[in-house]
């Protein structure tokens, strides 16, 4: 770049100095403080650039493989100074990256909990009211979630399949009080 030019023209004038020379030259802290701005601002560049390469690095967004990257990346960006910060040029990337990933996260979380909620229904399934709350919160909470979440539900089959039981279970008993009423 130009401010680069100028001052590796300079530095190749001064060294071209004789020693027996040098002390006339006047502006020699000039260009000592130019060259040390210079090295500071690539610095600069290349600690911002070091976070941009991190924020491409995250990629598609995933969960939880994604977390470790983000992570990097973000905390890298927090290490450095208002003047890096200001030249790293994918920070609106790397929130998208952040927001997306805390909404998969939730998702996973939600559906966490589902699968934990179906857990709780007891194996093999018993005609009782506390087997009864446990698959009919199951079902609720799994109803409850948004169409991405349920899809992240893994023991779906579990509360299916205890849910047909429970009512066949349900359709004995009632059989079984019916007979027991014309019994007498």
């Amino acid at each position: 770049d130009e401010s680069k030019a100028k001052i590796d023209a300079a530095r190749k004038a001064f060294d071209a100095v004789l020693k027996a020379d040098e002390a006339n030259v006047t502006n020699k802290q000039t260009l000592l403080d130019a060259e040390a701005k210079y090295a500071a601002l690539e610095a600069d560049h290349k600690a911002a650039k070091d976070v941009d390469d991190l924020i491409d690095a995250i990629g598609e967004v995933t969960y939880p493989t994604s977390k470790t990257a983000i992570d990097a990346a973000k905390n890298a960006y927090g290490k450095l100074t208002e003047a890096q910060q200001a030249l790293v040029t994918k920070k609106a990337t790397l929130d998208a990256v952040e927001a997306a990933y805390e909404a998969l996260e939730a998702d996973h979380l939600a559906a966490e909990a589902v699968d934990g909620l179906i857990g709780l229904i007891p194996d093999p399934v018993v005609y009782t009211t506390e087997c009864d709350k446990a698959i009919k919160d199951a079902r609720a909470a799994y109803n409850a979630l948004t169409e991405a979440q349920q899809e992240l539900v893994e023991d779906l089959d579990v509360l299916e399949v205890a849910e047909a039981a429970y009512e066949a279970l349900k359709a004995d008993h009632e059989a079984a009080e019916a007979v027991n009423a014309l019994i007498g």
